[in-house]
């Protein structure tokens, strides 16, 4: 065995070495385009990361502002409609008859001569 290898006699003439040389810039070529491959593949990952993040974060907002807008919303109704009463109030404090009506109810008010009883049941209506 040990005749077989120095039988083996490498050529070493111009063609040789610039195929060697060819073979060695072959490879450094193949390592320089894995490299570049491997980069643009990290930057592209990285980008893709970075939008993905933007997207979620932009629909959890989207979403709380859906919410948030929702409960504005029933306050505005809910305001809407006291205003809607208090209004009403307001309308009927000017008319003049419910007004003393409204007197003599809540604070026994009586015309002269005029005596008023207060019964029980009548009470749980005041606290209205």
């Amino acid at each position: 065995m040990a005749d077989n290898k120095s039988k083996i006699k490498f050529l070493d003439n111009d063609f040789m070495r610039a195929n060697k040389n060819g073979q060695k810039a072959d490879q450094r070529l193949a390592r320089i385009h894995r490299r570049r491959l491997i980069g643009l593949t990290a930057v592209l990952a990285i980008i893709i990361i970075f939008f993905s993040v933007q997207l979620i974060s932009t629909k959890v907002k989207v979403a709380r502002y859906k919410q948030e807008t929702t409960v504005e919303q029933t306050k505005l109704k809910k305001a809407k409609t006291e205003q809607k009463d208090l209004k009403f109030q307001v309308e009927q404090l000017n008319d003049n008859d419910y007004l003393l009506k409204l007197i003599r109810e809540k604070y026994y008010f009586s015309k002269k001569g005029e005596t008023v009883y207060s019964f029980p049941s009548d009470k749980t209506n005041l606290k209205n």
